[in-house]
């Protein structure tokens, strides 16, 4: 089963006879949001942390998918 995606990140209105794109979704805004917290931590380092971007990667889809679940738990 695929994971929620949270719907559209910036929904749009569009005609009917217009196929909705529907762009970003909020698990991938959520994941952007996160990636830019981790990096910024590596900002004026002269090494990096060997965390692999595997790593990364999984902690990041894992806030967002824990953000996801939050917001759906508020909506209720």
């Amino acid at each position: 089963m695929p994971k929620p995606t949270g719907g559209p990140a910036y929904p749009l209105s569009v005609p009917a006879e217009c196929e909705p794109n529907i762009g970003m979704t909020m698990r991938q805004a959520y994941k952007a949001a996160a990636l830019q917290g981790y990096m910024a931590g590596y900002i004026g380092k002269t090494t990096i942390d060997p965390k692999t971007d595997e790593w990364i990667a999984q902690r990041c889809a894992g806030l967002a998918d824990a953000m996801i679940k939050e917001d759906e738990e508020a909506a209720k």
